[in-house]
Formats: C-alpha cells, structure tokens, sequence
C-alpha cells in the first residue's frame, strides 16, 4: 500500500480533530449536586443542551452548572458558521473551551445564539423514563434571589427623603416554584412622613407541564398614609406559560379567586370580599443582559366590583458585575374605593442597587 503524502495526511487528522471523532458526552454537575451525562446537541446563549440516554433533548441552564466537561460541542458563530469544542467549564457568564487547533478559548455567553426550541420528544422510550422526561417543567435550582435597596434625597428649598428595601428568596423544584418576597417603603417630605408601608408575601406554583401551572398566593400588608392597618389576600386559580425562551424571557396570564380583609384607621368599614383575580408576567432581556420584568394584577370584590384594586410594576436591572446591578421600578397601585380623604393612585418610583445571590 502506498503511504498518505503528508499533505494528504494532515487534511484528515485535522478533520478528525475538528469534528470530534470518538465519544459525544458531557458530563454536567448541578449545583444542588446532581450529575448528568448525556449528548451534546449545542451550547446557547442560556442553556447546554443534551440528549438524554433515551433520546430526549433537555436544557440545562448554566447558571444551574457547578461544573462542565466533555464534548465536542458545537458553538454557534453565526451565519450558519459553527466550531467544535470541548467544555472545560462555565463561570461569570464565561465560557471555557479547548478548540483542537486554537487551543484554550474563553467564549462570553452572551455572544452565543438563543437556543432553538426543544423538539418533541418522539424516540421511543421506556413509558416510565419519557414520562418522567415529558412532566420535568422546571429546571431544579437551589435556593436564591436578590435584595434591592434604594433612595432619594433632596435638600435646601425642598427637604425630601425616601428609602426602599425590597427582597426575594426563591426555588424551583422540577414541577414547583416556592418564592417568598417582601417589601418596604419609608419617606419624608419637609419633616412629615409621606411613605410608610409594608408588604409580605408568598407564592407557590405547581406545573402539569411546561405551560399550565396552579397557584396559591398570599400576601399581608399595612400603609400608614392610606390609612390601612391591614390587607391581608389569599388567591388560588390557575396560569398558562404563553412563550418562554428562558427563566428571565418569558410571558404568562393567570386567573382566579380570593379573599381578601382590609381594616382601616378611622371610618372607614372593614371589608370582608370574595374576590377575582387576573394577572400578567412578562420578562424579557434587551441588549444582550439588561433584563426587564412587567407584572401586572387586578382584583374585583364580587359583593363590591366598585372597591376594585389595580397594581402594576416595571423593574429594569442593568448588570455592572456577576452579582450586582442597577436597578430602577415603578410601581402603581391604584384603589378605586379608598379610605376617606385618600387620593385613588400611588406612584412610587425607586432607583438603587441590587445584589443577586
């Protein structure tokens, strides 16, 4: 046999290299301990995605990653064009890849596409292993969430201050979503308080798939200037997952009914009312990492449709580090039937920081 010519010879080695010949499979550690294995299909913007061992396609985020190896992985350079890596790791939204040729590379997540979406699953498989695939809407993560702080002050011909604290603790289960949120607001103006509220509440989501969930939610709270000593909701109803990209890019309605007790300060009657509730989360990034939340709810008295409550929030984080960000909100409640005396609309504006664990 007449031997390659080494011109011949380094084409094929070089192939070989760069489309990754031999064993496909990543093997991805979860931060809350868990190992995977599977076959790489390709590395996005938010996720890794893999094939299971029965053929299922599934994502796995990689803020979720303690650790990541294995390959060859395909990473997406657009216009069609694609290199083939081996994972070394994930951290500070970083990617670490050896390249056959180009040796170690630090590749930023966000310069990878966003993820296709998931086929369905159709290779057969074991009915327990692909209903346990199939009923998975969640991807598990471990306990977090972040803590904002913001103020204003202005002196000299107006004296005004205002303080805001607002906190969220959170985490997802494969089929369950716990958080836990609480907020606070305290302000002056010209030495008379203006500002002085604050809120406590809960949230519980259980999914039947990826797009239908039920809720409970709960939530007490006092304001001193709307001269409420009291407000205390319970809601129960159900939601529908619209569109979702990922956990920070996506659209959901709910809707249900309620309780809800207010006691005020003064005159004004204790309300005791059976109520309905409908609500709307939309979350979204611009600019590759700057992330937007829009939450909007509104609940109606059945005894008492003209004591209706409005309430809107719009939250808008830009990143200066791998925990902290920018933050700026502003929140509506508007109250068609207050408390004597009482205006119908607060407005509540807040620009501070935010760190993320």
């Amino acid at each position: 046999m007449t031997p390659l010519a080494p011109s011949r010879l380094f084409p094929l080695v070089l192939l070989a290299l760069t489309t990754g010949l031999g064993a496909q499979t990543v093997e991805a550690a979860l931060a809350d301990g868990t190992t995977l294995h599977g076959k790489p299909v390709g590395a996005y913007r938010f996720v890794l995605r893999i094939e299971t061992a029965n053929g299922i396609h599934r994502d796995l985020p990689w803020e979720n990653l303690a650790s990541v190896s294995g390959g060859p992985v395909s990473l997406g350079l657009g216009e069609g064009e694609a290199l083939q890596v081996t994972l070394e790791g994930v951290a500070a939204g970083r990617l670490q890849v050896r390249h056959a040729l180009l040796g170690s590379l630090t590749v930023p997540l966000a310069a990878l596409p966003q993820a296709p979406p998931l086929p369905a699953p159709t290779q057969a498989a074991g009915d327990d292993e692909l209903a346990k695939e199939v009923q998975a809407a969640l991807e598990p993560k471990p306990w977090n969430g972040h803590v904002s702080l913001g103020a204003s002050l202005s002196a000299g011909n107006s004296d005004v201050f205002t303080a805001t604290l607002d906190a969220l603790l959170q985490r997802d289960w494969e089929n369950d979503h716990l958080e836990f949120r609480a907020f606070a607001v305290y302000g002056t103006a010209e030495g008379e308080v203006n500002q002085n509220s604050q809120l406590f509440g809960a949230l519980w989501r259980h999914f039947y798939d990826p797009d239908f969930y039920a809720y409970i939610s709960t939530e007490a709270s006092r304001d001193e200037i709307q001269d409420r000593k009291f407000r205390g909701l319970v809601n129960v109803g159900a939601g529908i997952v619209l569109w979702k990209d990922s956990d920070k890019e996506l659209f959901s309605l709910e809707g249900g009914v309620g309780y809800r007790l207010e006691t005020f300060t003064g005159n004004t009657p204790t309300r005791n009312d059976v109520t309905g509730r409908a609500a709307a989360l939309y979350k979204d990034i611009f600019f590759d990492d700057v992330e937007f939340t829009q939450t909007a709810e509104l609940i109606v008295p059945f005894t008492d449709p003209n004591s209706f409550i409005g309430r809107s929030e719009s939250i808008l984080s830009v990143p200066i580090s791998e925990s902290w960000s920018f933050r700026t909100s502003l929140r509506l409640e508007y109250n068609n039937d207050p408390a004597g005396g009482r205006d119908n609309l607060d407005i509540l504006t807040t620009l501070g920081l935010e760190y993320s664990f």
